[in-house]
């Protein structure tokens, strides 16, 4: 599995965050609620943090992948940490980088996408902006 940084929920100062996205969503049993924060302006490093309750319908997708080693330097180079609570996943810290769709995505990143999900057998719903456009006819 790929090392990356593990954080306690409880060690997060979140008052020093801004809150970007606030998403209450629970769809029958399904809790897809999420919150995204970014470090302060004038951060040295400055990173987001995705934070989901205890019952996200996907909590567990992201060790999974982890230990699949499908999330890894070639697809998610900016993941810094995750974070959990209680020994339960709930979420992520990122640097920050350039936001998904704001530039045509690099051809070489889409075939390493493919061929990651071909040998890993992961396909991360975020990534969909990078294959559209076109790209999407392209496979390894």
């Amino acid at each position: 599995m790929r090392r990356v940084n593990r954080i306690e929920l409880s060690d997060i100062d979140l008052d020093r965050f801004v809150t970007v996205k606030s998403l209450v969503s629970i769809r029958g049993e399904a809790d897809h609620s999420r919150w995204v924060f970014r470090s302060p302006r004038g951060a040295d490093r400055p990173v987001y943090l995705e934070l989901w309750n205890p019952t996200y319908l996907r909590s567990n997708t992201l060790v999974g992948a982890l230990e699949a080693e499908f999330y890894g330097p070639a697809l998610t180079p900016g993941l810094r940490s995750v974070v959990f609570a209680r020994g339960k996943c709930r979420g992520y810290v990122m640097e920050a980088g350039v936001r998904a769709g704001a530039v045509d995505p690099d051809p070489d990143f889409v075939r390493r996408l493919w061929s990651m999900t071909i040998a890993r057998r992961w396909f991360a719903n975020q990534y969909r902006p990078c294959i559209s456009g076109g790209l999407r006819q392209e496979s390894p």
